[in-house]
């Protein structure tokens, strides 16, 4: 019995975009890139990495649910914190704090 290998079509990823394009220059933006945040605030970026160290994956959640209740007090700093954070670890939920209250499931 003989066995014939057959790689895949496109095997990596970057060389089936130059086939493609064959000629054009692309510049393709990571998948992850969520937009401009605060970058140089290390502060932030030591309390986020806190929290995610405490919350593990639920941490954009309890970050999200921290802020409403910041808010619901009526600490707006508190609430402005929080949403920073929840924003570093994910941006569009942060994105629905202003409008929306978030679930708590």
């Amino acid at each position: 019995m003989t066995i014939r290998f057959a790689p895949a079509r496109h095997s990596n990823p970057f060389t089936a975009v130059v086939v493609r394009n064959s000629g054009e220059a692309r510049v393709w933006n990571p998948a992850n890139d969520n937009g401009p945040v605060a970058a140089n605030d290390e502060a932030l970026l030591a309390d986020t990495l806190r929290h995610f160290g405490t919350h593990g994956l639920r941490a954009a959640q309890t970050a999200a649910q921290s802020a409403l209740a910041a808010r619901a007090l009526g600490d707006e700093t508190g609430f402005a914190h929080w949403r920073a954070v929840c924003r570093m670890l994910d941006s569009r939920l942060a994105k629905t704090l202003c409008g929306k209250s978030i679930g708590s499931d």
